[in-house]
């Protein structure tokens, strides 16, 4: 996915995760007002309400990547968003990191947690998690596609992407009730030439899991060709996802 400069503070990132409503469109900054009330059907999904931005590629500041810390309350309770092993509690959820030397950010349009590792100046690997709360009467995985083109109107992959569901089922994961949407994305060929970018698709993962009696939790990981060797370490990751 294409990188966007953030610059983020201690604070920032505290009022950031203890925001419920706000916008959702994909990778980016975002401010979020309100706040869940702790209860665990309280979803950490900001809501879906703004514009695409220009799909221009941003390269990081030299803050955008730095881990947030864990918090002694609210959201963040409990939780450390450290690699290799994640604990994010307000989302019921704990998961190894794919590789080594992803970062933690909390400001994306989409998902409240994206790890995040470049692959190029203007392109990074990730993956994530974040809590959706009730279904409100949609399927697993109609929640799935929901994110996915939330992703795809930010133009997390750049504007006009190929795209093709190359796999969806209902499944088990961690133990419970799960949906798992797999997807592969072309990058627009013009759009890639003019920002010099070499990624030239991307295969996609979105799990959606029931965490609790209609309380839903999602994780996901986004892995661009340069890394094509760590496709093959999807269902491991997916296999150590726990719900707590």
């Amino acid at each position: 996915m294409k990188i966007r400069s953030t610059v983020l503070t201690a604070v920032a990132v505290a009022a950031l995760l203890a925001g419920c409503a706000s916008v959702v469109t994909g990778s980016g900054t975002t401010s979020r007002s309100g706040g869940p009330s702790g209860s665990s059907t309280s979803p950490d999904f900001p809501s879906a309400s703004a514009a695409p931005p220009s799909g221009e590629p941003r390269t990081p500041s030299a803050s955008s990547s730095a881990a947030p810390p864990s918090a002694s309350s609210g959201p963040t309770a409990g939780s450390d968003f450290t690699c290799p092993s994640i604990v994010y509690r307000f989302a019921h959820l704990t998961f190894n990191c794919i590789t080594t030397g992803l970062q933690a950010r909390t400001t994306d349009k989409v998902w409240p947690l994206k790890e995040t590792k470049s692959v190029e100046p203007n392109w990074a690997m990730e993956m994530g998690a974040g809590h959706w709360g009730p279904a409100a009467g949609q399927s697993l995985a109609s929640i799935t596609q929901t994110v996915r083109t939330r992703m795809i109107n930010d133009t997390a992959y750049g504007p006009s992407p190929k795209v093709e569901t190359t796999g969806g089922a209902n499944t088990t994961v961690a133990g419970v009730r799960a949906y798992v949407l797999k997807s592969t994305f072309t990058i627009n060929p013009a759009y890639a030439t003019k920002n010099h970018i070499k990624v030239k698709l991307e295969k996609s993962w979105i799990v959606a899991m029931q965490v609790g009696p209609n309380d839903i939790s999602l994780w996901y990981t986004s892995l661009p060709d340069l890394v094509s060797n760590l496709w093959a370490s999807v269902p491991t990751a997916m296999a150590s996802i726990h719900v707590i």
